[in-house]
């Protein structure tokens, strides 16, 4: 029996003055939770697509202390909000959660959260001031740069900032602009670029949550110099120019900090202008979405002797079935990028799964759970091409699907699992889930404790990355 969350809605501060029902209409999804006073309800360095709004009950956020003193509590209390900025920048939480007396939630999902933003601006100005009150300094503190800042200077940051959002591919400055503002980026992936005569653009580097990019036009007093875009959905805190001027007026250190960024960025950026292997793979890695992946498995060939225990193994720990497709992007002439799951940060594939089989555990790895209708709506939105959709033929035992030519000689398909019946004889209900479609994909082994391909290669040639330190050389200097 569904419960009718309207009077609830109604008291949460977040939607204050706004239709309870446009705002259900908008949550495509309401599923609430009970705890009981002691439960953690989340922990520190687990991801969750979603985000919590108190209906009953009193929590509190454990911040931890780096000196090893005991967690500072905040509370929270019936409709407050929290684990929105780690919902929505896809990110691990930063901090544990406990229920501190019985507790009932109501979870929002990661797209849900978008929806609601993006349909009542109201509420995205709600949400920017509880990040801006709330989280802004933890913010600032883990950037390097502004980890010394005193608290004086803390607020006079979050007096002037700004949060601004961009979508995909969306153009947060271009070369030749005038200069507007400071920029310090909340979540997501942004690219930073500049126009070539020879290729078009040149990719110069990739920034993500932490980094900051606009202070060298700033300080140097002229136009901006390169071209900056979001590579996937993207929020940046924006500081405009005469309050950043102020800012390092009354901050002599934090101006030296920046002047010095600024000649290691142009001596970088200078090195990447001359080395076209280096702008050919940083294309490759910002416009191919390495970069947004959270786990990539790499080849390398000059180590691959051909011997297949890495397609044997995956077919061993699958039912039969290898997953492992030595196809893909070359990052160059021996960094081959096998088809497997990257584990996006933004993963696109869970946002229209109709029967949420599609999820990401608490690690970060992206799954089908059994109930997978194999309806196809994941593979149709993976940019990356790395989901099937196999069908399940009892009759057969064959595959169909955009990889049928590929899995036919890796595996045959497993004949506990669909067992042939003679012509004409109907399946049982019981049998019915052994009939069907379903999406498959490399899941990176989640459940073992480690990875059958990479475990079982004699050489060395596969490896398990995450892409971030992988392409740490690549990442702006800040």
């Amino acid at each position: 029996m569904s419960v009718d969350l309207t009077p609830q809605i109604a008291k949460i501060s977040l939607f204050e003055g706004l239709d309870p029902g446009q705002v259900l209409a908008a949550l495509r999804e309401v599923n609430t939770a009970d705890y009981k006073a002691g439960d953690y309800i989340c922990r520190r360095g687990e991801y969750e697509e979603t985000c919590s709004i108190i209906l009953g009950g009193a929590a509190a956020v454990l911040i931890p202390d780096t000196g090893g003193a005991k967690p500072k509590r905040i509370p929270v209390n019936p409709g407050e909000i929290f684990g929105e900025i780690a919902a929505m920048s896809g990110t691990p939480r930063t901090a544990d959660v406990i229920a501190e007396t019985d507790v009932k939630l109501l979870r929002i999902s990661r797209d849900d959260i978008f929806n609601i933003i993006d349909r009542f601006r109201v509420v995205k100005e709600r949400l920017d001031a509880i990040y801006l009150q709330r989280a802004l300094s933890n913010h600032l503190s883990r950037v390097p740069i502004f980890a010394s800042l005193s608290e004086e200077m803390i607020e006079k940051i979050r007096g002037a900032a700004i949060l601004q959002t961009f979508r995909q591919n969306e153009a947060i400055f271009n070369e030749g602009d005038d200069v507007d503002a400071f920029y310090l980026i909340r979540y997501g992936f942004v690219k930073v670029s500049r126009r070539d005569a020879r290729m078009g653009e040149r990719v110069l580097a990739y920034l993500n949550e932490g980094s900051y990019f606009g202070e060298m036009a700033l300080i140097e007093k002229g136009r901006r110099t390169a071209s900056i875009s979001a590579l996937n959905r993207a929020e940046v805190i924006k500081i405009a120019k005469a309050d950043f001027d102020h800012i390092l007026e009354i901050n002599e250190p934090l101006r030296a900090a920046f002047e010095m960024i600024i000649r290691k960025r142009r001596e970088r950026n200078e090195q990447i202008d001359a080395s076209g292997v280096m702008a050919r793979k940083l294309s490759a890695m910002t416009e191919g979405g390495l970069i947004q992946s959270k786990a990539l498995l790499l080849m390398d060939l000059t180590k691959c002797v051909q011997c297949d225990s890495c397609v044997k193994a995956c077919a061993a720990l699958h039912g039969g079935d290898s997953r492992l497709i030595r196809k893909g992007m070359k990052l160059n002439d021996y960094i081959l990028l096998p088809t497997s799951c990257r584990n996006c940060s933004d993963p696109v594939c869970m946002s229209s799964c109709p029967t949420g089989a599609i999820k990401r555990n608490l690690q970060g790895e992206i799954y089908h759970e059994d109930y997978c209708i194999g309806c196809g709506s994941c593979a149709r939105l993976c940019p990356h091409g790395n989901i099937a959709v196999v069908v399940l033929r009892a009759d057969e035992h064959r595959r169909s699907g955009p990889w049928q030519h590929l899995f036919g000689p890796l595996g045959r398909f497993n004949r506990n699992k669909a067992a042939a019946k003679p012509s004409g004889e109907a399946f049982s209900l019981d049998e019915l889930p052994r009939v069907r479609k379903r999406a498959v994909k490399c899941d990176l082994c989640k459940e073992y404790e480690f990875m059958g391909c990479v475990y079982n290669c004699p050489t060395g040639a596969a490896r398990h990355v995450n892409p971030v330190e992988y392409f740490l050389d690549f990442k702006a200097i800040t």
